[in-house]
């Protein structure tokens, strides 16, 4: 009787141990399929995303050196003089303090800007900035106390001869450069 059960549980046994090593076997392929499957999904879901943002970002880093270009050129100090107006009929003091004000308001109003673009060119602008106001306070102090604002145009118009405000034509060409490494 026990050899008869033995001939019946044996195969039967087999037959389970066979199933049960190809269903293991069927279900470990079927289980790394999908965790490739999963894998690439969240690859190309990576993807789309970083395209996405690229596609939101874009324009609004394209407006961001826009506005710094536009900054670079408001900066400039002939220019500057100019917009001022009745800037010959008033004191010189009061003509560096206007200048002054203007170079910074304008700054403070794109501080925001420097977070769509590189600390490097950030550091560039952020010098352009210092260069008018330095070329600001040299000329002042190269003039007499009680100086017009006449007085302070010819001294920077002299100056400027001599040393050229540089800082503002660098900034705009870096800026150039930069947006050229987006396309």
């Amino acid at each position: 009787m026990v050899i008869e059960l033995l001939k019946v549980i044996l195969p039967a046994l087999l037959v389970f141990l066979m199933a049960f090593v190809i269903i293991r076997a069927f279900l470990k392929r079927e289980t790394d399929s999908v965790k490739g499957l999963l894998f690439r999904e969240a690859e190309n879901r990576k993807l789309e995303m970083a395209l996405k943002v690229k596609d939101i970002t874009l324009p609004i880093r394209l407006q961001a050196y826009e506005r710094m270009t536009l900054f670079c050129s408001r900066i400039e100090l002939g220019q500057l003089i100019l917009r001022i107006s009745g800037s010959q009929g008033m004191s010189a003091n009061k003509l560096k303090i206007l200048l002054i004000n203007a170079v910074d308001e304008e700054f403070n109003h794109n501080v925001t800007q420097q977070m769509y673009m590189s600390e490097e060119l950030w550091e560039i602008i952020s010098l352009a900035r210092k260069e008018a106001v330095k070329i600001v306070t040299i000329v002042y102090k190269s003039l007499e106390v009680r100086a017009s604002g006449k007085e302070f145009v010819e001294a920077f118009l002299e100056y400027s001869k001599e040393a050229p405000q540089q800082g503002y034509l660098q900034a705009q060409v870096a800026i150039k450069k930069e947006v050229a490494l987006l396309f």
